[in-house]
């Protein structure tokens, strides 16, 4: 966490990690999708990325607090994105004490992008000098935002739109 050396790769390994150990036994209310994941903990300091993160469904995001724990990115894409699941939705995902800043020169640069993202929980998230949307929600349902601050990107702050089938899909399913 020094913002030396770019933490792209390191921070993806870890978040596939993650990702393979959530499973569980415990089924949200609906009895559709597994809960209880692995979080991946960013200790305080500076993150440099020139790449897209990706976050899985039932993991997390965690830092020390959104000043404490920030990833600066020149990656021109979405900097934080979900990997929809196979069986259409992402769901329990956490994002919590994390800054995000990012470069207002890149125009495709977006903080946070979710897709289908559904009963995800953002809690004292920081997001701003992105070129594009701070934090971008396509056809997310039951999700919780709590103390998220989205300041100083080109485009909207946080932006909610209808669903499409993937990120390249431009046609709204909604």
């Amino acid at each position: 966490p020094t913002g030396v050396a770019d933490s792209t790769d390191a921070i993806n390994a870890a978040s596939a990690a993650a990702h393979a150990l959530t499973a569980g036994t415990v089924v949200d209310p609906y009895d559709t999708k597994t809960l209880g994941g692995c979080i991946v903990f960013f200790p305080a300091g500076k993150y440099t990325v020139s790449g897209k993160l990706t976050i899985y469904e039932n993991c997390g995001f965690r830092g020390a607090g959104n000043r404490s724990s920030v990833i600066y990115s020149s990656y021109n894409g979405n900097v934080i994105e979900n990997e929809p699941s196979v069986t259409y939705d992402a769901f329990g995902m956490l994002i919590e004490d994390i800054g995000i800043i990012g470069d207002r020169t890149k125009t495709s640069q977006v903080g946070i992008a979710l897709l289908r993202a559904w009963e995800m929980s953002m809690k004292n998230v920081l997001v701003m000098n992105c070129g594009s949307h701070g934090i971008l929600m396509r056809q997310c349902i039951l999700n919780t935002l709590v103390a998220v601050t989205s300041q100083r990107n080109v485009g909207a702050g946080i932006r909610i739109t209808g669903g499409t089938v993937s990120w390249s899909d431009a046609t709204a399913t909604n």
